[in-house]
């Protein structure tokens, strides 16, 4: 993996392939798999995935 392109809100990462790269995306959330200009795999297309932070058990 090699950094491609880099900015505020995402990170472009090379897959070693020709034309494979892994684009991150923070906000929101969204990961995608690309080869040349096609879209093969994405995670989070629709911005839907929400996290929830780790709450501790009321005792009941």
């Amino acid at each position: 993996l090699s950094v491609v392109a880099q900015d505020e809100n995402s990170l472009v990462l090379s897959l070693g392939g020709k034309d494979q790269r892994l684009i991150v995306s923070a906000q929101p959330f969204r990961l995608d798999i690309v080869e040349g200009p096609q879209v093969l795999v994405s995670l989070n297309s629709r911005g839907l995935l929400a996290f929830e932070h780790l709450r501790a058990r009321k005792d009941t």
